[in-house]
């Protein structure tokens, strides 16, 4: 991750139809003040910019506020909005960054669910994991391997990461590990609020409440998401058949999984095994 790079537009805004995608990814210093990018000026369609400082000092400003950018500081921002990143004019030290820009309806959907749960620029709160992701992403360029399937994946992976790296921030509460551990044994399964419910003693209406407040999310969003990470595993390391792979993550039917995934995705797992 030490050398310097800045992949271009990989794959572009719009030529893809897919509810998740990368645009591009870097590793980046600047230190020039004349480094502005203003979020009202980069067009209507919108799309999602992650960026995680190692090094030096940038600046953001959000909705009149600022947030200084310093080593272990991350932004996470959506395009259009009324913010704007820099670096300050007479800065001592050279800004260094790595940063992705990503697309698409489900991109935008956990960005602002991240957004909700931690703001435009959490502080030491994600670990370690979204920049292995970064590197994990730039040796698959590397390697030549970065189809359009595995960018949508790595697209998608990564803001579940955040999200996961969100939820990281209340494991403080036996409960939130409780459930994600109940959740990951019994994939197979139904996996209802109710059965949820009944296991941990709790009302439904109760435990509906404590359920988003510990994952940040709904009950059919949180296991769908964690299916759909379980699907991707077995598509790329077995050779299950699409069938069994249904069954075990829990989608109740090969026709339902297959739906699920190409909304997410843009393509039948099918397809997306074809291209791993």
């Amino acid at each position: 991750m030490e050398r310097e790079r800045h992949e271009q537009i990989i794959f572009p805004r719009g030529e893809l139809k897919l509810h998740s995608m990368l645009i591009n990814f870097g590793l980046q210093t600047v230190n020039d003040s004349s480094y502005c990018w203003d979020g009202m000026r980069r067009g209507n369609r919108e799309f999602v910019i992650y960026q995680h400082t190692l090094e030096g000092e940038g600046m953001l400003k959000y909705n009149g506020e600022l947030f200084p950018q310093t080593p272990g500081r991350t932004m996470l921002l959506i395009v259009p909005e009324n913010h704007c990143y820099y670096f300050p004019e007479g800065g001592n030290r050279p800004w260094k960054f790595i940063y992705l820009t990503l697309y698409g309806a489900e991109v935008v959907r956990l960005a602002r669910e991240y957004r909700r749960r931690y703001g435009v620029s959490p502080e030491g709160q994600e670990g370690m994991r979204p920049a292995e992701l970064w590197r994990e992403t730039a040796e698959i360029y590397d390697r030549g391997e970065l189809t359009v399937s595995r960018a949508s994946v790595q697209a998608y992976s990564f803001m579940l990461e955040l999200l996961e790296s969100t939820r990281g921030g209340r494991r403080g509460n036996p409960l939130s590990e409780q459930i994600r551990r109940y959740c990951l044994e019994n994939l197979s399964g139904e996996l209802s609020l109710e059965e949820m419910a009944r296991h941990f003693h709790y009302s439904r209406s109760h435990f509906s409440r404590l359920f988003r407040e510990c994952t940040g999310c709904s009950e059919s969003i949180y296991v769908r998401d964690l299916r759909l990470r379980l699907a991707l595993q077995l598509l790329q390391t077995t050779n299950f058949s699409i069938k069994e792979i249904a069954a075990r993550c829990g989608f109740g039917s090969e026709n339902y999984f297959c739906r699920v995934f190409k909304a997410c995705y843009g393509q039948s797992p099918g397809a997306f095994r074809r291209e791993t």
